[in-house]
């Protein structure tokens, strides 16, 4: 799947002016290789992969991936004087794994600035795909005054996959016109301190099973197409990248472009890419640039709130989001590391051709089993899963369980598999009846809300088609368990009674005169609230619930501004001295209300409001305290709950 780069719309456009590099400045912009050979061809009808003729509409099955063993191969450096001097003549050296491969070799003839010239080597083909290195620097003994002398090297693995490169002569040029990260002139600098720190990126996703030493892949630029300049025709790149002779052979390609229809259009765009990314690494690119080796967005199973329609007792949506906690980069651009999903993948496709797209999601383990266990962490019997799937052509999680289970007396439950329309790529993928049927390529239905209920007590869980890959990557191909940690107490609960705190007598160690506005009713206007002031460490809210009663669950109400810790007290008197009771709640108020994903274990990402179990307790007086000093802090509404009990089942 290729994606295509629309340049920084709507970024800030920074106050600049054009720095010519002056001198003379020899970089090496890219290695080619020859022979390259094909990658897959994969199209998708009705969503399904299926191989296509890469050339001569010959079988795509018969095609060579890389060269044979012993094979010769041509590498071919292209060097280019960025300066404004001419250079006559340079010298050269090739190196394989560090060590010098033939003699030290002299280029004749002027090099004029602006000017590219190729040098070569030769190397036999090795009997595997392990890792070696090329490498060419250019004049290695400093025989004359190069400018800038880091891109005098340039060092690519020979297994690496590779990628072709295109870009508007205009927005070379205006590249080229300005110092950037690398510290020099030149756009084919620029992309190959890119391909570098997408390398720094892969050796800093490391993950004790798949990935221990990181992400073991590479990859390569092949070539950087400069598209010449044609006022007649503002979309020339288009014809040209149609005729890419090396479409099947790269296993990716990337645009710089500008699709807009008009000359000042264009260059507003131009101008607007280059003065945000020149002297930066663009982690929109990075991200784009891993699609291209068949990586997903993960962030296709996020999910807003208002889409999550999974009932609840109390008759509304469960309106609860879903969001990565330890996202990488292919949901977060800011972040600097990959997935475990993602690391899993690539290191298990190492070496193997690109083509196909998210087929790693079709690594199901034969059987998956949950296991229930009550808020003291035992299993527990009786209780129906419910699992709600995310549908992808509305991206919401419909009001309609796909299937349910029910516990045995130990907390199992083994999942269905579902049927499925079965399919095997070329790379040895195999889609099969799993829990979440027709797993799509793109990973848009792969992720479950799961209802947890008991009687009428119910808990939320999430489970996404990451934690079955991963399963089956670390080893459990025929059977894995999903274990969820709930918060359902066990006994003869039944469930939970109404709000006990509203309107109830308030009290507060500051701000008093707002103290009651937090148990009003009144949950969704954000700017009525409980103040204290100041917001120190040690603030408290205390509700008298009028008599002592049995309580297990308090819920809070805020969409922001909430102290980040905090902890309940509760007391039967009043006299705090004597009989408190302290319950822990909170170490993170905007993760719990923010994400909610399979790793958080709580009912969570609900975005105005966190829910709190905990196994009952006798109390007249509920306190919040905070646990840290936090400003602009609002207590918007809070919530005590009974359980209710009963010697019925499951309504």
């Amino acid at each position: 799947m290729e994606n295509r780069l629309l340049l920084a719309l709507g970024f800030l456009v920074l106050a600049t002016g054009a720095i010519a590099q002056s001198g003379q400045d020899l970089g090496v912009r890219f290695i080619s290789r020859y022979p390259l050979y094909y990658r897959y061809n994969v199209q998708y009808p009705n969503d399904l992969p299926q191989l296509a003729s890469t050339h001569d509409n010959l079988p795509p099955e018969q095609d060579q991936h890389w060269p044979a063993p012993n094979e010769e191969v041509t590498y071919k450096a292209t060097i280019r004087n960025h300066g404004t001097e001419p250079v006559s003549g340079f010298d050269f050296q090739w190196y394989i794994d560090g060590v010098a491969y033939g003699p030290l070799r002299r280029h004749e003839g002027t090099v004029a600035p602006g000017q590219n010239v190729t040098v070569i080597t030769k190397w036999p083909w090795p009997a595997n795909l392990n890792d070696h290195k090329v490498k060419i620097v250019v004049d290695p003994l400093g025989a004359f005054p190069d400018a800038l002398r880091q891109n005098n090297t340039l060092e690519d693995y020979t297994n690496a996959l590779s990628f072709s490169i295109w870009i508007e002569e205009p927005l070379y040029q205006r590249f080229n016109q300005r110092l950037n990260g690398f510290g020099t002139y030149s756009f084919d600098d620029w992309i190959q301190w890119h391909f570098r720190d997408i390398h720094r990126r892969f050796a800093k996703s490391r993950y004790p099973v798949f990935a221990p030493n990181g992400i073991l892949e590479r990859i390569r630029i092949e070539q950087i197409n400069v598209v010449k300049w044609d006022p007649n025709d503002l979309h020339r790149w288009r014809t040209l990248m149609n005729q890419d002779p090396n479409l099947y052979k790269n296993d990716g390609r990337w645009q710089f472009v500008s699709e807009r229809n008009t000359l000042p259009e264009k260059e507003a765009e131009w101008d607007t890419y280059v003065n945000e990314f020149v002297n930066r690494i663009d982690g929109g690119l990075i991200h784009e640039l891993m699609h291209q080796l068949g990586v997903i967005d993960e962030y296709n199973m996020n999910m807003e709130p208002e889409n999550n329609l999974v009932p609840t007792f109390v008759g509304r949506p469960l309106n609860a989001g879903h969001l990565f906690v330890n996202a990488g980069m292919m949901q977060d651009l800011n972040a600097d590391f990959l997935e475990a999903h993602t690391a899993g993948y690539l290191n298990k496709n190492l070496h193997l051709r690109r083509g196909f797209f998210g087929e790693y999601l079709w690594d199901t383990p034969n059987e998956t089993w949950i296991q229930v266990l009550d808020i003291t962490g035992q299993p527990m019997a009786g209780v129906t899963a419910a699992f709600y799937q995310k549908d992808m052509a509305t991206g919401k999680i419909p009001d309609r369980y796909a299937f349910w289970v029910m516990t045995d007396q130990h907390g199992w439950a083994k999942l269905p598999n579902r049927s499925v329309t079965p399919v095997t790529t070329a790379t040895g993928y195999t889609r099969k009846p799993n829990p979440f049927g027709n797993i799509h390529v793109v990973g848009g239905n792969g992720v479950f809300c799961v209802r947890l209920m008991k009687n009428r007590q119910e808990d939320f869980r999430w489970v996404e088609i990451n934690q079955l890959n991963e399963a089956y990557w670390r080893g459990e191909r025929n059977s894995t368990t999903l274990t969820f940690r709930t918060h359902l107490i066990p006994g003869n609960v039944t469930g939970w009674s109404l709000n006990l705190a509203r309107g109830k007598p308030v009290q507060a160690s500051s701000g008093q005169v707002t103290a009651h506005l937090a148990n009003d009713g009144q949950v969704g206007d954000t700017n009525f609230g409980w103040e204290p002031s100041p917001p120190a460490a040690g603030s408290w809210w205390q509700v008298d619930l009028g008599e002592v009663r049995e309580i297990g669950k308090i819920q809070i109400y805020q969409n922001h501004d909430w102290f980040a810790k905090f902890h309940f007290e509760v007391s039967k008197t009043g006299n705090w001295a004597e009989d408190k009771v302290v319950i822990p709640a909170e170490t993170d108020w905007d993760l719990r209300r923010t994400f909610s994903d399979s790793s958080v274990q709580a009912l969570s990402g609900l975005r105005n409001r966190n829910v709190y179990t905990f196994l009952p307790v006798e109390a007249r007086y509920v306190r919040v305290v905070s646990d840290v000093h936090q400003n602009w802090s609002k207590l918007v509404e809070f919530h005590v709950f009974s359980p209710t009990r009963g010697d019925g089942n499951s309504p």
